[in-house]
Formats: structure tokens, sequence, C-alpha cells
């Protein structure tokens, strides 16, 4: 249960004295992290990190190239599904055993024209915990160690193919 108003009032006014009387001691850096505890940016980082320690998914960056990123939004959005849902299926696929990604070719430097692009996915916390054991266990069968990356950007590549042109 959050502290009531009149107890948070309390506790920035005796952070606020400590602050002060450190800096009389001489002790201009603990003075300096007492102070900050009361500024917005520190209070905004705590809102932020529980939420993020509550949140039961977590953001996973994808990087594409821009046709093949507007390609999966038009074609997600065509089957009535987001990316993240497809993604947590992928997951879900490669926990299973019904899909394993294949090792992947670095394409040679410069080959790549198109503009990168990146596509976020919101991932259940649980199942990319899972995801990334497995990945750690196929290691040795493969011969390479898979990572959530390849596994959920070759299945939104299965799931949703590319026309021959791109």
């Amino acid at each position: 249960m959050p502290p009531k108003r009149r107890d948070h009032q309390q506790q920035r006014e005796l952070l606020a004295q400590a602050s002060e009387k450190l800096k009389a001691m001489n002790e201009e850096s603990l003075a300096e992290g007492v102070a900050y505890a009361l500024t917005d940016n520190y209070v905004d980082a705590a809102i932020y990190h529980r939420r993020e320690k509550d949140r039961k998914s977590t953001n996973l960056n994808i990087g594409f190239t821009k046709a093949i990123r507007e390609h999966l939004h038009a074609a997600a959005e065509a089957g009535d599904t987001n990316l993240s849902a497809v993604a947590n299926e992928a997951l879900r696929a490669f926990l299973d055993g019904t899909f394993t990604p294949q090792r992947a070719e670095r394409a040679a430097y410069g080959s790549v024209t198109d503009e990168a692009a990146n596509i976020n996915v919101r991932l259940d916390k649980d199942l990319s915990a899972q995801a990334r054991r497995r990945c750690k266990a196929l290691a040795d069968e493969l011969g390479w160690t898979p990572n959530l990356t390849q596994v959920i950007k070759q299945y939104l590549l299965l799931k949703f193919p590319l026309p021959d042109s791109e």
C-alpha cells in the first residue's frame, strides 16, 4: 500500500534536511545523492523500473529492412493479428519443438541497400525466459546457439512469406 500523502511529504522534508546536514559536514557527494532522490528524474526512473518489474511482458527490438518491416506489418494486419502475438506464437512453437530456426547466413558487408528498420514486439516474460533456456540447451545439438531474435525473425518470415520480388 503506498504511503499516505502526509507521510510522503514528511519523508521528502527529512531527505532535504539530511542533504543539508551532509553538505554542512562537507559530504558533498552523499548530499548530492540524497538530494537526487528528491528530483523528478529519480521519481520517474523509480516508477518506470517498478512498472517494468511488475510487467508480465518485455520488449524485443528486431532489425529488418524497411521493406520487410512494411510487409510484415501489412501481412499481420491482413491476418487480423499483431506481430507481438505472432512472436509469442513463435516462442511457443520453438518450445514445443515444432519450429527450430536455421543458422542464419550473414549478408556480405554493403550488400544490403534497403534502409534498416526495426519491429518492436512485446514478449511474455515467462515464455521468453523458457525460450532462452531452450536456446542454450540446443546449442550442442545444433552446433550453434540460436537466440530469441533469430527464432522470432525466421518464424515471422515463415508465417508471412515475402513475395519473390523482395
